[in-house]
C-alpha cells in the first residue's frame, strides 16, 4: 500500500466542512456518506473539532503544543480515536450509531501525534488538524497518499455563546484562515422537520418539556422570562430562538464567502442521492465515489456499519421512557440510508399548530431553502399570527395517563417527579408563551442577532 509522512500529507492536503446551523440539518449523516471515500478522510466520532479547539485555545493561530496534546487526547471530540477504549466512550460511539469493535489501532494515532507535537513547542492549527486526520487515517489503514481533503463538521454556535446575543460563526473564520480555499458545504433541513427532532430529543432527554424537577423549579423559573435558556430548559423556547439566530448567521457566512459556501439540502441528499452527489463532488473537487450508484449502498462510521443516530432512536434517545414515543426500531434499522421516510417523518409529529407556527416564525429560511408552507402565511402582524399558534398545547407538553404510570415501573421518587410536573407545567406554560411572544414582539425572529469579529478576551 502506497503512503506517504506526516509533513507531506500536511504539505499537500486541503479541507472540506459541512456546516449545520441548526443541530438537525445531517451533519452526522453526511459524515457517513463521505467515510469510505478514498479522497477523503473525516471524523464521525470527531465532530466539532474546531468549535473545540476554538473554546479552549481561544482565537490564536499557533498553539502551545504539550497543552494541544493533552486537549486532544483527553477532551476533544478526537478522545474517542485517540484515547483508550473505555465503557464511556463505548456508549457515546454506540450512541452515533457506530460500532465500537471497528478496526483501529488508537496506540498508533497516539503514537503519530505524540512524536509530531513533542518535537517542536508550538504548533499551528492548521497542522494540528491535519495531523489528526493523518492518524485516524493511519489507525484506520487508509491509503494517506490518495487522500487529498479532510472533512470535519461543525456548527456556527460555540458554547460559550447564546442566541440572546447572537452567534459568531467563528469556525468558518478560523478554518479560512487555515485553508483559504476550504469549501465548505452548508445543510439545511425543513424548518418544521428541525423543530420536531430537536423538541423530541430534548423533551425526552430531560424529561419533560421545561427539563423541571422539584429540584430545579426555581432555577427553570426563573429561566424563563429572562429567556436565558440553556439545552436542559423549555424545549421550545431553546430551539426556536436558536434556530433562528443560527440561520442568521449562516445566512451572513455565505453573503461573505459566497464562492466558497454551497447550501446543500438534507432532502435532496436523502431524495436525490447520486445526481446530489455528482454535483456536490464536483464542486468539492473531489471524484464521484461509484458505490454511491449501487441501489443497497450504506453509509458507514470510521468504516463499520451506521445504524442511525436521529431523535426517534432508541439506540440515539436514551431516555426510553420520555413523553414523546421513538420510532419502531425496525423503522429505525431501515431508515439509515438515504430515504424519503425521514424528510416526510415532521408531518407525523407535529400537531397543525405548531406546523403553522414554525412556517409563521421562519418563513424567511424556508423562503430561501425552497420549503412550500402548508397554509398561506399571515400578511399582518407575526405576533398576532404565532399568538394563535400558542393557543394550543404543545406535544409532549402535557403528557397522558400512560406517561404517568409509565412511572411506576421506575419508582416512587419518579412518579413524584411526573406528578409534580403535571402540577407546575400550567405555570410553565403560560411563562414560556409570554417569554416567545416577547421575542416575537420584539422582532428577534424578523432580525435576528449576529455577532461579527472576535470577541474581546478571546486571544490569549
Amino acid at each position: 500500500m502506497a503512503d506517504d509522512s506526516l509533513r507531506g500529507f500536511i504539505e499537500r492536503v486541503g479541507a472540506l466542512a459541512v456546516l449545520d446551523h441548526s443541530g438537525r440539518g445531517g451533519n452526522g449523516f453526511f459524515m457517513t456518506v463521505f467515510d469510505r471515500h478514498p479522497e477523503v478522510i473525516g471524523c464521525h466520532w470527531g465532530q466539532y473539532l474546531y468549535s473545540y479547539l476554538l473554546t479552549e485555545f481561544g482565537d490564536d493561530d499557533v498553539l502551545d503544543s504539550r497543552a494541544a496534546l493533552d486537549f486532544l487526547v483527553k477532551r476533544s471530540p478526537f478522545r474517542f480515536v485517540l484515547d483508550d477504549l473505555s465503557p464511556e466512550h463505548e456508549a457515546f460511539i454506540r450512541k452515533c450509531g457506530a460500532d465500537p469493535a471497528v478496526p483501529l489501532d488508537r496506540a498508533e494515532a497516539r503514537r503519530i501525534l505524540r512524536d509530531f507535537l513533542l518535537s517542536t513547542p508550538t504548533v499551528s492549527r492548521r497542522e494540528l488538524v491535519l495531523a489528526c486526520h493523518y492518524a485516524l487515517a493511519r489507525a484506520l489503514g487508509r491509503d494517506t497518499s490518495a487522500i487529498t481533503h479532510i472533512l470535519t463538521a461543525d456548527a456556527v454556535s460555540l458554547r460559550n455563546e447564546h442566541f440572546t446575543t447572537g452567534f459568531s460563526g467563528r469556525m468558518v473564520d478560523a478554518l479560512l484562515r487555515d485553508f483559504p480555499q476550504a469549501g465548505i458545504v452548508n445543510i439545511v433541513r425543513d424548518p418544521r422537520a428541525v423543530f420536531a427532532s430537536n423538541r423530541h430529543q430534548f423533551v425526552n432527554a430531560n424529561g419533560n418539556m421545561y427539563g423541571v424537577t422539584p429540584a430545579t423549579f426555581f432555577t427553570r423559573l426563573g429561566n424563563v422570562p429572562r429567556a436565558r435558556q440553556q439545552f436542559e430548559d423549555c424545549a421550545y423556547l431553546f430551539w426556536l430562538p436558536y434556530c433562528a439566530a443560527a440561520w442568521a448567521v449562516a445566512k451572513d457566512i455565505r453573503r461573505r464567502h459566497p464562492g466558497q459556501v454551497r447550501m446543500l439540502r438534507n432532502e435532496d441528499l436523502n431524495t436525490r442521492f447520486e445526481p446530489t452527489l455528482r454535483e456536490l463532488c464536483a464542486w468539492m473537487g473531489v471524484s464521484f465515489w461509484e458505490p454511491w450508484a449501487a441501489p443497497d449502498y450504506e453509509p458507514t462510521s470510521l468504516g463499520g456499519s451506521w445504524r442511525g443516530a436521529g431523535a426517534y432512536n432508541s439506540r440515539y434517545q436514551t431516555n426510553l421512557g420520555g413523553p414523546l414515543k421513538n420510532d419502531p426500531q425496525d423503522v429505525a434499522d431501515r431508515t439509515t440510508g438515504p430515504n424519503e421516510y425521514v424528510t416526510k417523518r415532521w408531518i407525523s409529529r407535529l400537531a397543525p399548530h405548531e406546523i403553522r407556527l414554525v412556517e409563521v416564525l421562519f418563513q424567511d429560511e424556508m423562503r430561501a431553502c425552497g420549503y412550500e408552507p402548508l397554509t398561506p402565511l399571515p400578511r399582518g402582524s407575526m405576533t398576532r399570527a404565532a399568538a394563535g399558534c400558542l393557543t394550543r398545547p404543545f406535544l409532549g407538553e402535557f403528557p397522558g395517563w400512560s406517561w404517568l404510570t409509565g412511572g411506576l415501573s421506575l419508582g416512587p421518587a419518579e412518579v413524584f417527579r411526573r406528578v409534580f410536573y403535571l402540577a407546575v407545567s400550567p405555570l410553565f406554560a403560560v411563562a414560556g408563551r409570554l417569554a416567545l411572544l416577547g421575542l416575537v414582539r420584539r422582532g428577534f425572529f424578523d432580525r435576528p442577532p449576529v455577532r461579527n469579529g472576535i470577541d474581546e478576551g478571546s486571544r490569549r
